[in-house]
């Protein structure tokens, strides 16, 4: 009996705190459900680069496009979402990310090769920890939150230098 309760309790621990971590990410999708419908709100700056690198056998230039659009908020002056899409030789990868008061609060990374999907996954995050990762890919593994936090917060601070 006493094993009995344990295991019970210990599920409705879990129920409780994966029912906390959605209420969470249903919040963090109000916020940037917002942003995507009130464009007005919102400066866009956009940095477009192209680097060279050598010139492999097959006499192709081994180039790396990056296109970064920054939304900057006109109220307080915040960059509110980052997007980036990089195209290299077959490869393409979006990465979106939203920020909330200088936080990273989602982050999103999307890649292709030609046309087949390779990896889609959400990583939800409140106060600089992960809680909740929506992973829609069929790769093995899942991504390394910390890795993606620190990213965002260097994608952060590189748009503040410009």
């Amino acid at each position: 009996m006493y094993k009995i309760i344990s295991v019970l309790a210990s599920i409705l621990c879990c129920i409780n705190y994966l029912g906390q971590d959605l209420v969470t990410v249903r919040k963090i999708d109000s916020v940037t459900k917002t942003l995507e419908i009130t464009p007005n709100k919102y400066k866009k700056i956009v940095k477009d680069t192209v680097t060279y690198g050598r010139e492999e056998v097959t006499a192709l230039p081994d180039t790396i496009l990056n296109h970064k659009e920054y939304f900057l908020n006109i109220e307080n002056g915040n960059i509110e979402k980052i997007t980036i899409k990089t195209v290299y030789r077959q490869w393409t990868t979006i990465l979106t990310i939203y920020y909330r008061d200088n936080k990273p609060v989602k982050f999103t990374r999307q890649s292709w090769y030609l046309t087949t999907p390779k990896e889609d996954f959400d990583i939800y995050y409140s106060n600089d920890t992960e809680v909740y990762q929506n992973k829609r890919d069929t790769e093995r593994g899942k991504p390394y939150a910390p890795a993606f936090l620190e990213w965002c917060y260097q994608l952060l601070n590189e748009s503040k230098l410009k």
